[in-house]
């Protein structure tokens, strides 16, 4: 499950958290995309959370927190949770929205913004070969390759998929191991 910290401002978001570690879903991974802004602005202005991890793990979840902008904590962070719990288990990937374009970066507006082509020309963003390509302008950073994680968040779905399927009790009252 993919959420951010905006919805944690849900009650509902909550309800699940804790059904979720009363029934001991253990086979179930959530990531937060924690960026500090939502729909109606900055999370600590409008509900602050923080500390956020001990918010989930008084739900009853194993937490982890990892730098959502950093390739090798994010694998070791889903590595984490390969050892055996008999807790669901989230993963808070601190990010920065627009990370890395400057008039993006840490900007409330490009919350209901999609950029046209002369944004994506100033910003020099784009898709080639199935990746996502990140070049900073005036730098020589290599692109960010995406594709190690999305492996990795791929394998855990279908995961989680088969073990539903398998369970002899899909309408909830079972969870498969």
């Amino acid at each position: 499950v993919l959420v951010s910290d905006g919805e944690c401002n849900e009650g509902s978001t909550w309800e699940a958290a804790l059904f979720a570690a009363q029934w001991k879903l253990k086979n179930l991974l959530c990531i937060v995309d924690c960026n500090g802004i939502q729909g109606f602005g900055r999370t600590e202005d409008v509900l602050d959370l923080e500390p956020f991890a001990d918010k989930w793990t008084a739900c009853g979840w194993d937490v982890q927190e990892c730098n959502g902008h950093d390739h090798s904590h994010i694998l070791a962070a889903f590595e984490k949770t390969h050892a055996p719990s008999e807790k669901p288990q989230v993963i808070i990937a601190r990010t920065v929205k627009g990370k890395g374009v400057s008039f993006m970066e840490n900007t409330i507006d490009w919350h209901y913004w999609t950029p046209d082509d002369e944004h994506y020309a100033y910003a020099n963003v784009g898709p080639a070969n199935g990746r996502l390509f990140l070049f900073l302008p005036g730098t020589a950073q290599k692109p960010a390759d995406f594709t190690l994680i999305l492996e990795e968040a791929r394998r855990r779905v279908l995961y989680v998929a088969r073990a539903l399927e398998e369970s002899p009790d899909r309408d909830g009252d079972t969870w498969p191991d």
